[in-house]
């Protein structure tokens, strides 16, 4: 809990948070980050939202839920992910 409250996390958090709300922004407009199309921006968002949500506590809207069950249900971003955890114990 200590580590939680130190500046460096503080920090990190707050850079976290404001990155998300451009997320949300573009969430509001578009169903990926880069308009129509889903592309490689979306496998990194999705990858933070999921590492957010899992582990530092972020609670993700009804959107950002939305946006994670699209992107991680598409075969690149699975494709992405199982190349990404090749090798990695579980």
């Amino acid at each position: 809990e200590v580590e939680r409250d130190n500046w460096g996390a503080r920090w990190a958090r707050e850079c976290v948070e404001r990155r998300l709300l451009l997320v949300r922004r573009q969430l509001a407009a578009a169903p990926y980050m880069a308009g129509d199309r889903f592309t490689a921006a979306d496998i990194s968002v999705t990858y933070a939202l999921n590492l957010g949500a899992n582990h530092a506590g972020f609670v993700l809207s009804d959107a950002e839920q939305a946006y994670l069950a699209r992107t991680t249900a598409r075969g690149a971003y699975k494709r992405a992910f199982d190349r990404s955890h090749e090798g990695v114990a579980a």
